[in-house]
């Protein structure tokens, strides 16, 4: 038997808070497991909701808004990290190339 609008969205709430947690640590793999799980509980929704959910079905809306801003913002932040690692790892392999080779060898 289904569950009560009410109740699936109550769920997506929760899932949309655990989601906006695991934005902040980057954790892609449990945000997998939530869009999964987020899927299963949008298809148990009816296609018309009666009238009594549109505050919980707002607040959802509000956090899975909220949540693409972070998501989109975090992205940002990686992009720029990686882009630095790749800018300094340029000048390493430039550096290395540009220095006399060591020998290893404890004789010489």
């Amino acid at each position: 038997m289904p569950l009560a609008p009410e109740t699936t969205l109550e769920s997506l709430i929760e899932l949309t808070e655990l989601e906006s947690e695991l934005i902040v640590v980057a954790d892609a793999a449990a945000m997998q497991q939530v869009v999964a799980e987020r899927a299963e509980l949008l298809a148990q929704l009816p296609a018309e909701l009666p009238e009594s959910c549109r505050a919980l079905v707002g607040r959802f809306c509000e956090l899975a808004a909220a949540n693409e801003q972070s998501a989109t913002a975090a992205a940002g932040v990686l992009r720029r990290e990686l882009g630095q690692l790749s800018s300094g790892r340029s000048a390493v392999s430039a550096y290395a190339q540009a220095a006399p080779p060591v020998s290893m060898d404890r004789r010489g």
